[in-house]
């Protein structure tokens, strides 16, 4: 009798990038069962082709390289009366006519602990401006990022995390705390919480490159200027860079730590 008050909650998945196949996985071996997956059309990593072979191995329906803002696709996921949606790694905007797709909403992970680091490259922002760092699950709303929270984990920023380290753990911790919120969700025993708007932070996926330009002739404060460079390391993608002679040179920075101080 006991098992008969757990309500059965109806859900989907949109799935994207190693987050999502491995969310994906892990829903796949729980006693709730998934509606549908979706992949996106955006989505251009080896995941995609991942997540679908994993919908057919389990026998799981796949809406494939979807367009999320299609209102054909919104209309069609509509009847299937969903609970709810969750968001796993999506890289589109769901817009607000499919809001009303999920009864008790859409879910979203987000890495950077909400309000802080709404937007894109949150792992650059918080570097570079010092703000708490961490991982969210929360609703999605009309808004950036700007949804109800439900869990949270907060992250450390070392001195020795470049970019690319501290996207890696947020990338990864986001898959974790999926992981843990999952059964609680599915239960519906969750309590939404509104963020807090004078703490918010928001940037735009435009504002890095201009924020990552070094100028030669301008002072910087130490710090200001290695957190920058360390900020923008990836070792496979673009860094912080200065022009001169009408070139554009690309800096970026390792950083290892050490126990003492030597003299």
């Amino acid at each position: 009798m006991k098992n008969s008050k757990i309500p059965r909650t109806k859900a989907a998945i949109f799935a994207a990038d190693q987050p999502g196949f491995e969310a994906l996985a892990f829903c796949l071996k729980q006693p709730q069962s998934i509606e549908f997956v979706a992949t996106s059309r955006n989505d251009r990593t080896p995941y995609e082709q991942a997540i679908a072979d994993l919908c057919r191995k389990n026998g799981v329906k796949l809406f494939r390289k979807i367009d999320s803002r299609d209102e054909a696709f919104i209309t069609k996921i509509k009847k299937y009366f969903l609970d709810l949606v969750f968001l796993a790694w999506w890289p589109d905007i769901i817009p607000e006519s499919a809001l009303n797709a999920a009864k008790v909403g859409w879910i979203n992970m987000h890495p950077s602990l909400l309000p802080y680091g709404r937007g894109k490259h949150s792992s650059y922002w918080a570097i570079v401006e010092g703000s708490p760092f961490g991982v969210t699950l929360h609703f999605i709303d009309k808004g950036v990022d700007t949804g109800p929270i439900l869990f949270q984990k907060k992250i450390d920023v070392k001195y020795s995390h470049t970019g690319e380290e501290l996207f890696n753990v947020g990338r990864q911790e986001c898959v974790s705390l999926f992981k843990k919120a999952y059964g609680k969700i599915r239960r519906l025993e969750i309590q939404p919480h509104q963020q807090d708007n004078r703490k918010a932070t928001f940037h735009k996926k435009s504002e890095l490159d201009e924020h990552s330009a070094i100028l030669l002739e301008k002072k910087y404060k130490a710090s200001d200027l290695i957190n920058i460079i360390r900020a923008r390391s990836f070792k496979n993608g673009p860094g912080a860079y200065f022009v001169q002679d009408g070139k554009k040179h690309i800096l970026k920075l390792t950083i290892e730590e050490q126990d003492g101080c030597g003299t």
